[in-house]
């Protein structure tokens, strides 16, 4: 199985890792691109093609590139947004169609997006993150219903407050001094292990008839519209 990820992390170019094999699990190879250069179209589709001459396949693709400096509306200049934009909505958009070209259009497979549970609500300091995610959020349906037809499955993972994130650790520093990150209504941040979990489920074949979703992974924060400590009622 072959997996590519537009991925944050900080990397010169495309970096490739073997997740090995069990008795039961094949073995997953990972072709990883990094956020600066998803933005690059000609250097995404380089490196889509090149993952297929060399595997033989694409299987999965995880759209996970992010881009976010917290900051108000009013201080995030028209370059600082639009950097934003480029990286998470153009980003997403050029790895999803360059891999729908490369192999998906002819042999089926799924794409994960991971966006953020800011849709229907606003978020102080994440004016342009979520303006971009928004983008996000409506690609995933879009391609969901228009490429359904040739087998594959498009959602999205909209994460909330993840513990050991770099998200999380400059959305900390950024909050004002004597205020902390409200944890969930079930009273916990999440880990990690949380959104690959709800990712391993999507790609598989239980979820074969699960498409055009965006699924938040935070613990009720996007439900919660009172953000009242009502305790056990």
């Amino acid at each position: 199985m072959l997996m590519a990820l537009a991925s944050p992390w900080p990397a010169e170019n495309a970096t490739i890792s073997k997740l090995q094999s069990t008795s039961s699990v094949p073995r997953v190879w990972t072709r990883r691109l990094a956020s600066a250069m998803s933005r690059d179209a000609q250097a995404v589709k380089g490196v889509i093609d090149q993952v297929v001459a060399d595997y033989g396949r694409l299987d999965i693709v995880v759209n996970d590139a992010a881009g976010n400096f917290p900051a108000p509306m009013s201080k995030i200049s028209p370059n600082g947004f639009k950097a934003v934009v480029d990286i998470d909505l153009l980003g997403t958009y050029n790895v999803t169609r360059f891999a729908f070209d490369a192999w998906l259009r002819d042999h089926g497979g799924n794409i994960i997006n991971i966006s953020a549970p800011f849709e229907q609500r606003g978020v102080v300091y994440q004016s342009h993150v979520a303006a971009a995610k928004a983008g996000v959020d409506s690609l995933t349906r879009t391609c969901a219903v228009e490429w359904g037809p040739y087998g594959i499955r498009v959602n999205a993972i909209a994460p909330g407050s993840i513990n050991a994130t770099e998200g999380v650790r400059r959305f900390a520093e950024a909050v004002p001094s004597g205020q902390t990150l409200p944890s969930s209504p079930l009273g916990m941040h999440g880990q990690g292990s949380d959104i690959a979990y709800l990712a391993l489920f999507l790609c598989s074949p239980v979820a074969r008839f699960i498409s055009g979703q965006v699924i938040a992974v935070d613990g009720a924060t996007s439900a919660d519209l009172l953000k009242m400590q009502a305790g056990q009622i």
